[in-house]
């Protein structure tokens, strides 16, 4: 991070649409629309000290839709640290350690794949059928059993992130329908990315908790349907345990579920949360 004496409040965790309005302005170039300058405008107005930036969670999807090798990482990985760094020139900001351990960092984020990937992959390939076109409301509760199917035959809980997506889909929320792209089967690596963005901000949120001081940490991107998503999700109590194994807990609020009432949302939360575990709290997510 950038030297500084002032105490740090705020973490900006940077998407990778948001690393695309900072290399357009360092190219002294026009941005595209509206929605960029508005992020740009905010993006110089969080240039100051008691802010941090990182492009994490941009470093982590990678560049091509794909699985990055081990040198595509490190080019991306060198492109975007020298990016933050020119842009901000008050903010604190991880380019210099990023930098300092390019290789050892490369290797990690070029094989990064959280527990459970192929499973939420193999469940999406299998559910992503059911709701290609929207399904009468009548039919749900069907399709809403048949996605629960799915999951525990998978070795997936009911209440796992990628299922979660797939009820709010199902029951209307057309941000979830955008983030997980039902008739795009060969769009699996983006959506998984996206999905696994909670596990990694919680990871983020369980160190900053460790810290001798009190660290917002807030994700920035220029996807409207992701964010909106994310904000009906709670991320509860992270921590990394003695073992290395991020543990939390995670909440889903009930407008997450656009087109049921409140009550019956948590009807359908109890559903999903039934039967549970003894003596095991939800954990509707959780990267092991």
């Amino acid at each position: 991070m950038n030297s500084t004496n002032l105490q740090i409040d705020t973490l900006f965790l940077l998407d990778r649409n948001v690393l695309s309005v900072i290399k357009v302005a360092i190219a002294g170039k026009e941005q595209k629309g509206n929605k960029e300058q508005r992020m740009l405008d905010f993006l110089r107005g969080i240039d100051m000290p008691q802010y941090a930036i990182s492009p994490l969670p941009s470093l982590m999807e990678g560049e091509h839709g794909r699985e990055d090798n081990v040198t595509e990482k490190t080019m991306q990985l060198e492109k975007e640290t020298e990016a933050v760094s020119r842009f901000f020139r008050s903010a604190r900001t991880d380019s210099e350690y990023l930098k300092s351990a390019k290789d050892m960092f490369a290797q990690l984020f070029a094989g990064l794949r959280e527990a459970d990937w192929d499973a939420r992959a193999a469940f999406r390939t299998k559910a992503a059928p059911l709701i290609i076109e929207p399904v009468a409301p009548a039919a749900r509760r069907a399709v809403e059993d048949k996605f629960a199917e799915l999951a525990i035959s998978g070795g997936l809980k009911r209440t796992d992130g990628i299922v979660v997506l797939f009820v709010a889909c199902l029951y209307g929320n057309l941000d979830a329908r955008k983030m997980l792209k039902p008739a795009k089967p060969d769009a699996t690596y983006n959506v998984l990315s996206d999905v696994h963005l909670i596990p990694r901000i919680a990871l983020v949120k369980a160190v900053a908790r460790e810290l001798p001081i009190q660290l917002r940490v807030r994700f920035l991107t220029l996807d409207g349907g992701l964010e909106q998503v994310l904000d009906n999700v709670r991320i509860v109590l992270p921590e990394v345990t003695g073992g290395s194994q991020l543990q939390m807990q995670v909440r889903y609020l009930p407008p997450l579920f656009t087109e049921l009432s409140e009550d019956d949302a948590i009807d359908l939360l109890n559903r999903l949360n039934t039967p549970a575990q003894p003596g095991q709290a939800t954990d509707p997510m959780r990267a092991e």
